[in-house]
């Protein structure tokens, strides 16, 4: 919560001084992109495993595919949370 409130506040800050919704927008999206994640422990564990295979390096191509697939679970998660409709 911690983390949650920190952003928050970030946000907010960021918007003031931008007199822009812009920042909370990015915040809510962002928040919203991790509460789906959270809600399926299997885009979690593999979340988790992806950043393990990082952790130990490898080839570029491993690294790409990595890439890949951890931009993958993440779209998902907004197309759950209700985002990137029409997009591709």
């Amino acid at each position: 919560m911690a983390e949650f409130d920190h952003h928050r506040a970030e946000a907010t800050r960021k918007a003031c001084e931008q007199t822009s919704a812009a920042p909370l927008r990015t915040f809510a999206e962002s928040w919203a992109v991790e509460v789906e994640i959270a809600k399926r422990p299997e885009w979690k564990e593999k979340l988790r495993q992806l950043d393990e295979q990082v952790s130990q390096g490898g080839t570029l191509e491993e690294a790409r595919a990595t890439a890949a697939e951890f931009s993958r679970i993440r779209t998902e998660a907004a197309r759950a949370a209700g985002f990137m409709r029409g997009r591709a």
